[in-house]
């Protein structure tokens, strides 16, 4: 049973259902009614959307159900390959190739394991578009007032499809530090912070985040007023989730740094690779 769970077939089985469904997820999303379900399944937590999907989108929730469990089932054969393969290995050769093959699969399973944290914990709302004066309550008695935006560059990009908006907002042409909102955060009508958010650089309070992901504009009383579009998170994974995603980059480089030997070719070697991991798994 041990070896089944541990084998580079339950590897390709999984991996090959994973693929498939990301194939039929991106059919679905070709039809618009299933194109604005995904996208509110992306704007809420998931076990939020889980909740009402199932009454309204069958078709989609089964989907994300058959997601899930490929994923678990990668994760089960990650962690079974880890501990019988590459664990022993590690613990028997004791060299710093073998080790940090090793610490590779365990951060890849910690990616995992958060990435299923995040689906079921936590707190999340996107989309929401504010203007200056506007609030927007949320969670437990929290409330966000946008005191002022600023937007200092050409504002025909305010109003650019998003495709074209990508394209013509490099570094040259939008200066980030000069395009702020100025965010007030209450809860229980006491003021916690006052923060000026910038595009990529959140607010942060505690395990709260509030990012501007885009400027927008629309036209108030006559004239044109700039605002903002908002994600508000809220998760005590979050930093936990971005060090691990980060060292498990950092492991695969120096795996790949230290396994590197250009122009060589050594049979006795013993470094792990791919080809030697399928054999030994097999």
């Amino acid at each position: 049973m041990i070896r089944t769970l541990a084998s580079l077939r339950l590897t390709f089985i999984s991996l090959t259902l994973l693929l498939t469904l990301m194939g039929v997820g991106i059919f679905l999303t070709l039809f618009p009614e299933y194109k604005n379900a995904v996208k509110a399944m992306n704007q809420t937590i998931i076990y939020q959307w889980f909740t009402t999907s199932w009454r309204v989108k069958p078709v989609l929730t089964a989907w994300f159900l058959m997601v899930c469990l490929s994923g678990a089932l990668l994760f089960i054969n990650t962690v079974f390959c880890s501990m019988t393969t590459q664990l022993s290995a590690a613990l028997k050769i004791a060299k710093l190739r073998q080790w940090s093959f090793f610490i590779i699969h365990f951060m890849f399973l910690m990616v995992l394991t958060c990435h299923g944290i995040t689906l079921i914990s936590g707190h999340k709302q996107d989309n929401i578009r504010l203007f200056p004066g506007e609030t927007h309550v949320f969670g437990d008695n929290y409330r966000i007032d946008i005191l002022d935006v600023k937007f200092s560059d050409n504002p025909e990009f305010l109003t650019m499809d998003k495709k074209k908006q990508r394209q013509m907002m490099t570094r040259k042409n939008f200066h980030r530090k000069q395009n702020f909102a100025e965010i007030s955060l209450f809860r229980d009508n006491r003021q916690l912070d006052l923060q000026k958010v910038f595009f990529l650089n959140p607010m942060k309070y505690n395990f709260l985040r509030i990012t501007v992901t885009e400027f927008i504009s629309k036209e108030i009383n006559g004239r044109k007023t700039t605002g903002v579009n908002l994600v508000i998170t809220r998760g005590f994974f979050t930093g936990f989730f971005f060090t691990v995603y980060a060292l498990m980059i950092i492991s695969m480089a120096c795996f790949i740094a230290i396994t590197w030997k250009p122009g060589t070719q050594d049979t006795h070697n013993d470094t792990p690779t791919i080809h030697s991991t399928i054999i030994k798994r097999n």
